[in-house]
Parts: C-alpha cells; sequence; structure tokens
C-alpha cells in the first residue's frame, strides 16, 4: 500500500478530531447496529449419494433427508421438494446458454452427471439450499466439464419459499439495490458472467443463495440479461456492505425453539467483507518485491482503521531500504478481517533489504470497535478453565498429567476467533513449554467448548 508520513499524519489527525467531536456512545453505535453473530438452528440435511448407469452414463444422483424439525409433515414435504428439484435438474437437457457450438456440439457425448446438494447456510428459521449439476461431456476429442443449479430458499417458520426482498425488511428495494450491485460486481470481473441488456431491478424470485456473508446469484433463465460460461458455476458474489446489512432482517432473532426437536449446538460469528487494497509483483529500486494487502472493506469505526493502517507495509517505506546490491527481496502477506466483534491481522513478512534479513508471521487481535487489545481470558466466562478444554479437545488420547502441562501451555498460545471456531496458534514461549504439540495449529469449534463459555458474541 502506498502511503506518504503525510497521509499517516492526515490520518491520526482525522481520527483525532473524530475522537473529539463523537461520544463513546456514538462509536459504540457503529457498532451494535451490526449484529456480530448469527444463531444455527436444529435442522440437519443429510444427502446420501446413489449411483446408477443409464445409457452408458453414470449418473451420482443424491438422496435428502431432513431431521430436527417438530413438524414431521413439513420435514417431509420440505426434503421431497429439495429431492424433486433435484432429480428435475438431473433430467433436465443442458441449457447450455453461452458459446454453446464452441463448448459442447451437438453431436457431444454425454460421459456423467453428478448431482449435489449444499447446505449453504441453516440459521435464525431459514434454509438456504444450492442444488449443483456437474456434467461431463466427450467434444472435440477431450472431456469437458459444465455446470448447472439450482436453489431453494425456506422460511422454516411458514414453511414458505423466501424470495430475494424477503431477507430485508420491507420498506427496502432489495431487488434495485442488488441490481445495482450486480453492475458494480459484473464490472469488477472475473465472474464468467457477463451483462448483454441492462439489469434494472431483479427479478424478486430469481435463483440465490444467502449466508452470512453474502448473498449469491445464480444466471439462468430468470435473468435473461445474463450470459454465462457453462464450463464454471454461474455464480455471482454479492456481499454485505453497511447499506444492505442496515435492512437485512435474517440475523435478527433467535430460532423459534418450538420449531426444532434440539438446540442448535453453536452460533456462527459474520466474517464481514474484505477488498484487495494491493497485490504487487515487482522491482523497485532493484529489489524484488512480493506483496498481498487485503483490508476490510468497511471499517466499524475510525480507531480500527487507524490501527490497521498503522500494521500496514508501506511499500514506498520498503522500497527505499533497498541498497541496489542486487540480491535483496522482500515478500509479505497482510490480511485484515473484521470477524464478528474482532479485527483480526495476519501478517506474514520475509524482508531481505538493506542489512535486514529475517522472516516474521504475526497475528493481531483487537476489539472491531475501539481497536483495544483483548485479553484471552475476555473469550470465556469467568472462572471456566478454558485451557483445559482446548488442550482436551485437541489431545483427547493424552494423559491426564500431560494435559495438564499443556494447558499452561496453552495460556501463552494465542487464541483467535473465527467464524465457527477458534484457531490455536502455539507462540514460541508456549512451544518451549509443551508436552504434546505437533508443529501445526489447531482449530477447536466453538460447539466442542460449549457456547454457554464462550463470551464472543454480542
Amino acid at each position: 500500500m502506498r502511503r506518504s508520513n503525510k497521509l499517516i499524519a492526515l490520518l491520526a489527525l482525522v481520527s483525532l478530531l473524530l475522537c473529539l467531536f463523537s461520544s463513546c456512545g456514538e462509536e459504540e453505535k457503529v457498532y451494535l447496529d451490526f449484529p456480530s453473530a448469527y444463531p444455527e438452528n436444529g435442522l440437519e440435511v443429510t444427502c446420501a449419494p446413489t449411483v446408477r448407469t443409464e445409457n452408458g452414463v453414470k449418473i451420482t444422483a443424491v438422496n435428502v433427508s431432513l431431521s430436527g424439525l417438530a413438524d414431521k409433515a413439513l420435514e417431509n414435504r420440505l426434503a421431497d421438494e429439495i429431492r424433486s428439484a433435484a432429480d428435475a435438474l438431473e433430467k433436465a437437457p443442458f441449457d447450455i446458454g453461452w458459446g454453446a457450438s464452441r463448448v459442447i456440439p451437438p453431436a457431444a457425448a454425454l460421459q456423467s452427471v453428478m448431482m449435489n446438494v449444499h447446505v449453504i447456510s441453516d440459521f435464525g428459521d431459514r434454509l438456504s439450499v444450492l442444488i449443483k449439476k456437474t456434467a461431463v461431456y466427450l467434444a472435440y476429442g477431450k472431456e469437458v466439464t459444465v455446470y448447472a443449479a439450482d436453489t431453494l430458499n425456506y422460511d422454516l417458520a411458514t414453511g414458505e419459499k423466501l424470495t430475494l426482498s424477503s431477507l430485508f425488511d420491507s420498506g427496502f428495494d432489495a431487488c434495485g439495490a442488488l441490481g445495482e450491485k450486480l453492475i458494480d460486481r459484473l464490472s469488477a470481473g472475473n465472474t464468467g458472467v457477463t451483462q448483454i441488456s441492462p439489469i434494472g431491478k431483479l427479478p424478486d424470485d430469481v435463483d440465490f443463495t444467502f449466508d452470512g456473508e453474502k448473498i449469491t446469484l445464480y444466471a439462468g433463465v430468470k435473468t435473461p440479461f445474463l450470459l454465462s460460461d457453462p464450463r464454471t458455476l454461474p455464480a455471482v458474489e454479492i456481499f454485505y456492505d453497511n447499506d444492505l446489512f442496515s435492512h437485512l432482517v435474517i440475523f435478527s432473532g433467535e430460532p423459534t425453539a418450538a420449531l426444532y426437536d434440539r438446540a442448535s449446538a453453536s452460533d456462527h460469528l459474520i466474517v464481514f467483507p474484505t477488498r484487495v487494497e494491493e497485490s504487487f509483483t515487482g522491482t523497485e529500486n532493484g529489489m524484488a518485491i512480493r506483496a498481498l494487502i487485503v483490508l476490510p472493506a468497511e471499517f466499524a469505526s475510525a480507531a480500527a482503521e487507524e490501527r490497521v493502517m498503522r500494521l500496514a507495509p508501506s511499500l514506498e517505506d520498503i522500497a527505499s531500504q533497498a541498497t541496489g546490491a542486487g540480491n535483496e527481496h522482500y515478500s509479505c502477506y497482510f490480511y485484515a478481517q473484521r470477524i464478528g466483534k474482532f479485527m483480526t491481522v495476519r501478517f506474514a513478512e520475509e524482508d531481505y533489504s538493506g542489512m535486514n534479513g529475517y522472516s516474521a508471521d504475526r497475528i493481531y487481535v483487537f476489539d472491531a470497535v475501539t481497536a483495544e487489545n483483548l485479553a484471552v481470558t475476555s473469550l470465556f466466562d469467568p472462572g471456566f478453565d478454558y485451557t483445559g478444554a482446548l488442550a482436551r479437545y485437541l489431545y483427547p488420547d493424552a494423559s491426564e498429567p500431560d494435559l495438564l502441562k499443556e494447558a499452561k501451555a496453552l495460556s501463552l498460545a494465542q487464541i483467535v476467533p473465527r467464524e465457527d471456531r477458534f484457531l490455536v496458534r502455539y507462540t514460541a514461549a508456549a512451544r518451549e513449554i509443551s508436552v504434546l504439540y505437533q508443529g501445526i495449529d489447531g482449530d477447536v469449534p466453538y460447539s466442542a467448548i460449549g457456547q454457554e463459555n464462550l463470551t464472543i458474541y454480542n
């Protein structure tokens, strides 16, 4: 990221002015306006593959079953509808859509079909399902793989199908706003989808899925203004921004307990969108430089932005350290992202410029609004033996004496919140006293700790 000392000073001044002219309560309100987590519900979708051969074509279908709903009639009906949609997509003639004669000629031989059903999200009282078809043809002397998709979205409280606008409050023009954001996303490229006529408002019944980060739109018969390459899944992702967050209703409210046979295991933290600030590979002042810098698409506060910008590397400063010796190089990976109410920063760096010669891989975790450091113990309820719980999950076969020793090592480890789990990263101090560490970071799901023992949700 190219920035000067003057820009850093300006950012600091802006941050100071914001602090002077706004109260702590106002900054906190920015944070509270947007939820940091979304609750799972008690529904489970199971997909079992079934294989058959028809006219020499191998077909892998999928048998879908649901469990966990208290209303078994609704449970069976939804399972039937998902199975029927998958069967219909499997048997549908392949709508090549884009460059048909060049991708698959009429005489191409179908080799295989594979169906998959993916649960994209099941939180609150909602369910979003993607049905994906993968077909392989023999064309022009080689195998060509093409894709098609269908989607189903449900309100589990009513059993009704969701439309695009039903994800938002009633006063919001969701189809119009998403149409504009779709145009912006297509103009950025790398989607495999091309706009061929004016878009305007999106059809409310367009094929889509949704999760904790984004709405994904799928090109097809309901989007005649789009052309897609069948060799890629015709999907365009639209990540939530402040505008969408302020009108979304999918994150509001806990699942209705009476609808399910059992409670969910844990909530998920929202993973907020990011943007690539800099992607550079080249030579500056005779030094080879490779840098990838990713920042939050939007910050929750000026304080968080100012701290992240202080941590981020400056390519101008890096290049100025080159001596022209001809054998210098620098590489870095800087990834800052808001996850729930936390800002997480991963900064991996290898610097062999001038008199430097070192590599480092650092992780920072701090409050996404106040930018203040967070004690590891603040992630858990007071009195909860989190180090013991982590040790028992990571090393289930270890002896009790070793687990006690490892708990001490884990008290020195970094515990990094992710969407549905903690990343457990052993520091040098933790590795020094560890008796069980095997050289890799650990992942511990929130459900293994117990949601009642966590304070990571707001």
